[in-house]
């Protein structure tokens, strides 16, 4: 079993990957090895998701990413200009770009309205998301 790991805080991805190899071990149909990947921004979660199948997705909501732009002021000089990426621009991605098979999504956000959010556009498109 694959699983991914979408979150800023190194602590909480420890505690996520302590939870799933508890529950791994723990599940008498489980097979295989487990492996888990660490992503603290939406584009290397991209990234992996784009090279290999997981199972289980883990996602935050908040993730402290910001996407540098540069752009020209009125004045003709570049000004750099930053846009927050969170876990639904993640969400976003994966919905244009579904795995198959679909994955399982846990979303973990301690932001409810964007966690809400999240889960519910996955399950508008058939993936089996929930908050947790």
């Amino acid at each position: 079993m694959r699983a991914l790991i979408l979150d800023d805080l190194p602590v909480r991805h420890d505690t996520l990957a302590d939870q799933i190899r508890v529950a791994y071990r723990t599940d008498p149909y489980a097979t295989g090895s487990l492996e888990i990947t660490h992503c603290f921004c939406v584009q290397a979660a991209i990234y992996a998701v784009e090279r290999q199948r997981f199972s289980l997705l883990y996602l935050d909501h908040d993730l402290e990413d910001y996407e540098r732009d540069d752009v020209e002021s009125e004045s003709g000089k570049l000004q750099a200009r930053y846009t927050e990426r969170t876990g639904f621009d993640f969400v976003r991605w994966l919905i244009r770009n579904p795995p198959n098979p679909l994955p399982e999504v846990r979303v973990h956000s301690a932001n409810p309205p964007g966690a809400q959010r999240m889960v519910a556009a996955l399950l508008a498109h058939g993936f089996r998301a929930l908050r947790v």
